[in-house]
């Protein structure tokens, strides 16, 4: 046996973002290697359903589905876009100083 088997062998793992993926492949490299159980976490119930059923089917009752709490969100703005400092960013203009000093130019 490898470390990695080794190393999983009888193990409870979850894996987020695991119904597509390098999660879901993570979570069959578990599995192959002997992990007990894989909780599959992700926000997408087609997705979820699919491959839980397609790896249920090698690894009967190891595998556990759950879905996630909510959609994830890219952000939330509490002002409107054209006065936030990443539109101004995105503009070309800072409305505040970067906290990054400029970066050095080589001496001649």
């Amino acid at each position: 046996m490898s470390e990695a088997s080794e190393y999983y062998r009888d193990k409870v793992a979850v894996v987020t973002g695991g119904a597509s993926g390098i999660g879901l492949a993570l979570a069959e490299a578990m599995l192959f290697c002997g992990a007990r159980n894989v909780v599959l976490a992700d926000f997408n119930d087609e997705n979820l359903q699919r491959e839980t059923a397609r790896v249920n089917a090698t690894h009967p009752g190891k595998l556990i589905p759950r879905r996630s709490a909510r959609r994830p969100t890219r952000c939330s703005r509490s002002r409107p876009a054209s006065d936030s400092p990443s539109a101004a960013r995105d503009a070309g203009t800072s409305s505040r100083r970067s906290s990054h000093p400029p970066p050095r130019r080589p001496r001649p």
